[in-house]
């Protein structure tokens, strides 16, 4: 399976209106793609580790998560999130898993 996995912060009109959502890459402010991160390991995990799944397309999912969720993220994965250091824990983040054909 060829899959994007993205975090970034949540756009406030994304996060208003968050089960209506059906572009994945236009859910965050900022794509900033997670590495070394597969897309069956990633779904493995997603639904114990994030909150508010929402399918927004055939074959993409997004998740509302914290600071503290993307450093469990990479601390049981052992993926890389760039910038991780540099998020603020009082914002709202997400994560978007896209599936490429």
């Amino acid at each position: 399976m060829m899959s994007s996995i993205f975090y970034g912060e949540i756009k406030e009109d994304k996060l208003k209106t968050w089960s209506e959502n059906r572009n994945p890459y236009d859910i965050l402010v900022e794509n900033n793609r997670v590495e070394r991160l597969g897309g069956w390991d990633f779904l493995f995990i997603a639904k114990d580790l994030f909150t508010d799944e929402v399918q927004v397309d055939w074959g993409s999912f997004a998740y509302k998560c914290t600071c503290k969720q993307l450093q469990k993220l990479v601390s049981e994965m052992k993926c890389e999130i760039p910038k991780i250091q540099e998020l603020d824990p009082d914002k709202a983040y997400g994560i978007v898993f896209i599936e490429e054909s």
